[in-house]
């Protein structure tokens, strides 16, 4: 990992025993909320050498350390200490990096955020670390009240720790994983490939089947073309340019790709509502590489190899553990039995999966997994015959599951520092979400005061922009532009000038708008053009096709504020967001005073 020169100051005890605890994430019991315990505040050390011993006994001595942010030999050195459980450099690390791609991911999407041009500093380190903190104490008060034991809880824990693992597992099989040169090559020659062809397209079925008839008889394919198009009852032609397969059709390319010059398919292309007949007169792949192209090829060429890879995994894994009766699976005809037979089969216990060291899967499990493919229910599906076609995905889904869990099992990929550092991190902003869902978010309230007074505060970014009705005259050079203008300015009617005026464009792209529109919505020349305008004046506007306009602004209708009614949800949701924080904020201050808080870092 890359070091760097930022470097963080740190405070920390002599006793350096204590120090692999706090990196090996030793955890106590979390402290009743009534249990208060003394706490530091960033950048606040415990006594130093000359006081006494702090409240765990251990000696108050101190010094100041310059650790490297980045340095792979600090990560699990501890700055904060929650409720026993350390909030590591590796922990602040990660955070950072996660919290400035947000930034970056809101920069490109052209958004802007509060706080999102601060400079990076320390100041970022220790609100990071604030933060860090407050999880931890709301993950301790969550636990404290008992959220972990809840079903719903346990349950999404489970589900995020097995795609955990069969996902680690999938990423260590795919280590170092590359797509084949050939298969690059191959993708790309199609993607690339350009082609000229004759073609016709009829829209008639009669017309079709005459010319299905012509072109098995012998008939110059061209001649045929030629032939229909000049009666009416054709369309197409032979291309004079090379076309790629983006410019056709997705069934005609598809059909052209498997097709040899100069050979003409016998059987009609259905294309939307008409049939297609076509020849590929010639074929090439452009001398200068397309590099868009080539990229393309390469990304879908590894994700094929992906898939084969995996799909040949899985069949090593069913090798290894599974044991299926097939005749059992072979007899299990849902569409056949209907309704009641598939109720039965939904109780049938006969074992149709074995799985080295776990209980077999019966019947009436797998039914159980057919069913739920239906989430408007099996009855219709049963009805039309469309529940047998499932079996092989979901004998194909449930055994990737289990089996691929199992081998990560097997491989100890539950013991992993990457897999408990998930978990980790996904229970504790589960349990963050949840704490907060259930007990804070219920008592924030947004009530018709509140709406009213930042109504009245903000009013001024909730009020719509100025707008315009603007006519136009379009001439072929400035100075026959200007020329008018005068006149117009003088008093000359603008329609009469609009129908006699010398010099006038023939590319003109009339502008008539018959509603005010909001200059923000004009393009950039006539916006800066019309700056300032009042009604009855006129303006220049040099066009981008070379033609000078005269802009008749006939009215204008200044900004006026937006009613309340029509901004009243996003304002709601904003004062709640507000007030949210605002409440998340008092109860994290109250959990400082309730658990122990220890702070090394300082600012």
């Amino acid at each position: 990992m890359r070091k760097t020169a930022l470097m963080l100051a740190v405070i920390t005890g002599l006793a350096f025993a204590a120090l692999p605890a706090f990196a090996g994430g030793e955890k106590g019991a979390a402290p009743a909320a009534a249990q208060v315990a003394n706490s530091t505040g960033p950048g606040a050390a415990e006594k130093g050498a000359s006081g006494g011993k702090p409240a765990d006994g251990n000696i108050s001595l101190y010094i100041n350390a310059r650790i490297p942010l980045f340095s792979p030999l600090f990560q699990k050195f501890p700055l904060a200490v929650v409720n026993k459980e350390p909030i590591t450099l590796e922990d602040l690390t990660q955070a950072l990096a996660s919290s400035h791609q947000e930034v970056e991911q809101t920069k490109s999407a052209g958004k802007q955020e509060m706080g999102e041009t601060k400079s990076a500093g320390k100041k970022d380190y220790m609100e990071m670390l604030g933060r860090l903190i407050n999880v931890k104490l709301f993950v301790s008060e969550a636990e404290t009240m008992g959220l972990t034991d809840m079903k719903e809880v346990k349950n999404l824990i489970t589900a995020y720790s097995h795609g955990s693992l069969r996902q680690m597992l999938v990423d260590q099989h795919e280590k170092g994983l590359k797509a084949k040169k050939a298969d690059v090559d191959k993708l790309y020659k199609q993607n690339a490939m350009q082609y000229k062809l004759t073609t016709i397209l009829l829209s008639k079925v009669e017309d079709e089947k005459r010319v299905e008839k012509e072109i098995k008889s012998g008939v110059d394919f061209a001649k045929i073309v030629q032939s229909h198009i000049e009666n009416g009852t054709a369309q197409g032609g032979i291309d004079k340019d090379f076309l790629t397969k983006g410019d056709m059709s997705p069934e005609i390319a598809s059909a052209v790709a498997k097709a040899k010059i100069g050979v003409v398919n016998k059987k009609p292309v259905r294309v939307g509502l008409g049939f297609a007949f076509f020849r590929v007169d010639k074929k090439q792949v452009p001398e200068k590489v397309d590099e868009a192209k080539m990229k393309e090829a390469g990304d879908t060429a590894y994700q094929n190899a992906r898939h084969r890879s995996i799909a040949n995994y899985k069949k090593e894994l069913i090798k290894k553990y599974v044991k299926l009766d097939k005749k059992l699976y072979a007899s299990l005809n849902y569409d056949k039995y209907g309704e009641k037979g598939f109720k039965r089969c939904l109780k049938d216990k006969r074992r149709l999966v074995f799985i080295k060291g776990e209980k077999p899967v019966t019947v009436a499990e797998f039914s159980s997994m057919v069913k739920a493919k239906f989430y408007h229910g099996v009855v219709d599906a049963l009805k039309n015959h469309e529940v047998n076609e499932q079996k092989p995905q979901v004998l194909d889904e449930m055994l990737y599951r289990k089996l691929f869990l199992k081998e990560a099992i097997a491989r100890g990929l539950e013991k992993s520092p990457e897999y408990k550092r998930k978990m980790k991190e996904y229970t504790d902003s589960l349990l963050f979400g949840l704490f907060v869902g259930k007990v804070i978010a219920p008592d924030v309230k947004v009530t018709d005061a509140d709406l009213n007074a930042y109504y009245e505060k903000h009013k001024g970014e909730y009020t719509s922009p100025e707008r315009m009705r603007v006519k136009s005259i379009a001439f072929k050079d400035g100075k026959s532009a200007e020329t008018a203008m005068r006149k117009l300015v003088k008093g000359t009617d603008f329609e009469w000038m609009k129908t006699n005026a010398d010099g006038r464009s023939k590319k003109e792209g009339e502008i008539d708008t018959q509603n005010a529109i909001p200059l923000t919505q004009m393009a950039s020349k006539m916006r800066k053009s019309l700056g300032g305008a009042k009604a009855g004046d006129y303006r220049l506007m040099n066009a981008e096709d070379g033609a000078v306009y005269v802009l008749y602004v006939k009215d204008v209708v200044p900004p006026e504020p937006a009613p309340l009614y029509t901004v009243k949800d996003e304002i709601s949701k904003k004062i709640y967001g507000e007030k949210l924080n605002a409440d998340i904020n008092d109860w994290a201050a109250k959990l400082r005073k309730a658990y122990k808080v220890k702070i090394y870092l300082t600012d």
